[in-house]
């Protein structure tokens, strides 16, 4: 991804295959919908010799043309120290030191500019800056919300996941994957578990209700579920899933049934805490504790009657019981957390197998988002499933959803303005052919 970033920065910054599940039938207007049709091929548009001046990217041709359709003239190149100052707050949020304008206001070589954006796309705070939009665009936070808010032990793990992958330039399709199915990914090495659980933390977040006292635990489970399936919508396809929740999308294409279709790939996915201390067990600890508790009540009881060198020697041990107890309580009870998700197979079979043996999963909006994939419904590794199949070359949605939040990120408004809704309703591409040369360039670099 940082290659696209990098292409943005240097750029306007200066000028200012799966079978298709079988299901309804969609109209043929739903069909030829532009953002159901997969990024085409496209190359950047060839300039007269009095615009190409200005085009230094393949994204300024692409602007340039739509400037000289419209009849107008791009605005004037800022001036130097404007330009870093610019850079700096778009890629860190912070800005550049007056050393650091001087040298860019004096360094008169042909790449200076480059050089900046690539010191800035090298920098730590590259990816704790840019993490803060994905962040946002998933709901994070460290608290389940509701009425009893509490805390979810850990999940730091998943925001600092957020900014390691960005820092590591890590492609898109891995990033997606990762997120979505991390815990289903075969061949990793028992090095890599924590990081599993690391990125796991994507599947935990979302409000959560608990009321005290309440049996409905099916329906609590589903408004989790239906938390997933929203969050899975928007956040990688730019679609509105949700409105499909409890009728077909009065909008877009997609089905009431598909909703519950594209549910059934995280159905069996349940969050559980997973402790990263020592080998003690909490009962262990608990034992443990208990007769060390106890130990220090005797020094208590005994510290009165205690004389000369007998006191001081009690004083000793007592010091050292209760060091023994603060230690245990901060590295056992309290010891690192985080959160993993793990595929309860009760869930997948009671709760979806029965209703949905016939159809099994499939992804919402076969016709907004192309040929969807389709499971049985005992499946093994559902969510990698989907995962593959969102991070294809050929999906129509994911990288123009991606590519489009990078560019709304630096630049304040999206090539399409609506970065959440690709339908019906979402706005139309200011610039389509760009949007698609930049989504094809986001699948084929190698940095993502």
């Amino acid at each position: 991804m940082r290659s696209i970033v990098s292409l943005l920065l240097c750029s306007s910054l200066a000028a200012a295959p799966l079978a298709a599940a079988p299901g309804p039938e969609y109209r043929r207007l739903e069909r030829a919908y532009t953002n159901a049709q997969p990024p085409k091929p496209t190359q950047p548009p060839t300039l007269p010799a009095e615009q190409q001046r200005w085009a230094s990217t393949p994204i300024d041709a692409f602007v340039m043309a739509k400037l000289a359709k419209e009849g107008l003239q791009p605005a004037p190149e800022a001036d130097r120290a404007t330009l870093i100052r610019r850079a700096y707050f778009a890629v860190t949020g912070l800005p550049p030191s007056p050393s650091e304008i001087a040298d860019f206001e004096a360094d008169r070589s042909p790449d200076a500019w480059e050089k900046v954006v690539d010191g800035l796309l090298a920098s730590p705070h590259f990816g704790e800056r840019f993490g803060q939009q994905w962040l946002d665009v998933v709901r994070f936070a460290e608290t389940e919300g509701f009425e009893y808010d509490r805390y979810l032990p850990g999940l730091w793990r998943y925001r600092d996941y957020v900014i390691q992958s960005f820092n590591e330039d890590k492609p898109y399709d891995a990033f997606l994957r990762e997120q979505l199915a991390g815990d289903e990914m075969e061949g990793e090495e028992t090095s890599k578990r924590n990081q599993e659980l690391d990125r796991g933390g994507f599947h935990r977040l979302g409000a959560v209700q608990r009321n005290a006292g309440s049996q409905e635990v099916a329906s609590s489970r589903n408004e989790v579920l239906t938390e997933r399936t929203d969050i899975v919508g928007a956040a990688f396809l730019g679609l509105t899933v949700g409105c499909a929740r409890c009728h077909d999308h009065k909008f877009d294409p997609i089905k009431h049934r598909d909703y519950y279709q594209l549910q059934a790939f995280l159905a069996a996915a349940e969050a559980c805490d997973v402790p990263l201390g020592g080998a003690m067990t909490p009962a262990e600890w608990r034992d443990k504790t208990k007769e060390l508790r106890g130990k220090l009540q005797e020094h208590a009881r005994q510290d009165a009657a205690a004389r000369g060198d007998e006191l001081e020697q009690m004083e000793q041990e007592y010091a050292s019981s209760k060091a023994s107890c603060h230690r245990r309580r901060t590295t056992s009870r309290r010891s690192p957390t985080t959160t993993r998700i793990v595929q309860n197979p009760i869930w997948r079979a009671d709760q979806y197998t029965e209703q949905r043996r016939a159809r099994g999963r499939a992804s919402a909006g076969r016709a907004a988002a192309g040929g969807a994939p389709t499971t049985p419904a005992d499946a093994e590794n559902p969510r990698l499933i989907l995962a593959n199949w969102f991070a294809d070359p050929n999906h129509p949605l994911t990288a123009r959803v991606m590519v489009n939040r990078i560019w709304s990120f630096y630049f304040g408004k999206g090539i399409v303005n609506t970065p959440n809704d690709f339908g019906f309703m979402g706005d139309r591409p200011s610039h389509p052919e760009l949007l698609d040369y930049l989504a094809k360039r986001l699948k084929t670099t190698a940095g993502g």
